[in-house]
């Protein structure tokens, strides 16, 4: 951290870190740009979420390939995990189970 300065700057002074601050070099776009998945592989693999457990493999790839879209991939593993839930109760229905002893096995 920088310490405060011992006298107060002059005009001239503050005028020309501003000028070296205002042409710094910044990062290149492109490879921010990278880090980030396509939109088309986004709306796939959401599309492929809401089939029964299908979507865990895009959302994985897209988890430890692109950081900066890690959100959508959590977003897709959840969409992923509660289309399978609910594919297991519409086609499993486990109250339809001939069960005897009840819920609890007693």
């Amino acid at each position: 951290m920088n310490s405060l300065p011992s006298q107060k700057r002059s005009r001239r002074e503050l005028d020309e870190i501003r000028a070296r601050n205002a042409f710094q070099t910044r990062p290149p776009i492109a490879h921010v740009e990278k880090m980030a998945a396509h939109p088309v592989v986004l709306i796939i693999g959401y599309l492929l979420s809401f089939l029964a457990g299908v979507g865990l493999l895009p959302a994985l790839l897209i988890y430890w390939r692109k950081p900066r879209s890690r959100h959508h991939a959590c977003f897709m593993i959840i969409i992923s995990i509660l289309a399978a839930v609910f594919f297991y109760f519409k086609y499993f229905n486990p109250s339809e189970i001939n069960d005897t002893q009840g819920p609890f096995g007693y």
